[in-house]
Parts: structure tokens; C-alpha cells; sequence
């Protein structure tokens, strides 16, 4: 819940302005469960706060831009899992905030056609495996009102490894800055 009071209400002002509605706050605990399903299956928490709160809360600031920056050059694949992986984020929450049906629909659209039947070769997602991919494009194709669950196997495949890097991303800064200061 620590995570969630200082998270998800400036985030839904984002996905509302995205969406063009008027984001509804949830209670303190749904934002707590919201949370908890993005977390789900992924390692520490503290890991976890730390890459929400890079990633997601400070979507702007100058540290997200130095790891994007970073994964864009040490990993590209985990980029575009980033990339996904925040547009999910995007459609869970909008999907929470009880956005327009047709504007849900149609980013759930977006998200299939960019990440998931995407015509560039390699797939933006060549790491999922084929199996969870058709399982996830079925789900999209079978639910006509658009639904939290609908991403959730690729995004649990692709959570633990993005955590994974940012660990790593993490670890040579606070290498860098201990050099830093060693060599003055």
C-alpha cells in the first residue's frame, strides 16, 4: 500500500489525459490489488518499488530517461518488453479508472498490432514464447469488452527479466558513482 498512496493517482491523470476521461481514483486498497497484479510472480519487493517508481511514477524524469537510454543500448529486446510492458501497465490502469469501452478497445488494438502481430521481423516480442502468444492473441481476439487479465501471462513473462536488467542498470551506477568518488 506504500507503493500504491504515492503511485496510481497521478498516474490515472496521465492515462485520463491519454484517453481524453476523467480518471475515477480508486480506494486505497484497490490501488493496493492493482499493484499487487503487477507484481505478481516477480521477485522482491523492494526490487519491484524501485523499478515501479523509475518506470512508472516518474515517467518524465531525467533517471527513467538514463535507464531507458541504457536498455536501449544493453539489452534493445528488453526495451521493447519495457515498452510493452508500460503500455499494458497503460491499458490496466485505464481499464480500472472505467475509461470509454471504444478507446479501451482500441488500445487493446494497439498493443496487439504493435507487440504482438507486429509485420516487423524480428518480432518486438521474439522472447515469448508461441504458445503464451497465441494463448494471449486468442484472449484478445475472444473478449469483446476489454478486461484487465487480457495481457497477463506475456506481461508476467516479460516482468521478471525487465526487473532483472534493472537490477543490473542499478548496479553499475552505484559502481560508477563509487568510482567517482574514489578517484577524487
Amino acid at each position: 500500500e506504500r507503493l500504491a498512496e504515492g503511485l496510481l493517482p497521478g498516474y490515472l491523470d496521465t492515462i485520463a489525459k491519454e484517453l481524453g476521461t476523467k480518471a475515477k481514483e480508486p480506494s486505497k486498497s484497490a490501488q493496493a490489488r492493482q499493484l499487487a497484479n503487477i507484481a505478481a510472480g516477480s521477485c522482491a519487493t523492494d526490487s519491484l518499488l524501485r523499478f515501479v517508481d523509475t518506470v512508472v511514477r516518474r515517467e518524465q524524469s531525467e533517471q527513467n530517461q538514463l535507464y531507458q537510454s541504457w536498455l536501449r543500448r544493453y539489452d534493445p529486446k528488453a526495451y521493447n518488453e519495457l515498452s510493452f510492458w508500460l503500455e499494458v501497465q497503460r491499458f490496466k490502469l485505464a481499464c480500472h479508472a472505467e475509461s470509454h469501452a471504444t478507446l479501451l478497445v482500441q488500445k487493446v488494438q494497439a498493443i496487439v498490432e504493435c507487440y504482438l502481430r507486429s509485420d516487423v521481423s524480428p518480432s518486438l516480442l521474439d522472447r515469448l514464447p508461441a504458445d503464451v502468444l497465441k494463448a494471449t492473441l486468442q484472449r484478445c481476439d475472444a473478449h469483446k469488452a476489454p478486461q484487465t487479465f487480457l495481457f497477463y501471462k506475456a506481461e508476467r513473462l516479460v516482468l521478471p527479466a525487465l526487473l532483472a536488467s534493472f537490477e543490473t542498470y542499478i548496479a553499475q551506477q552505484q559502481g560508477v558513482k563509487t568510482r567517482l568518488r574514489l578517484s577524487r
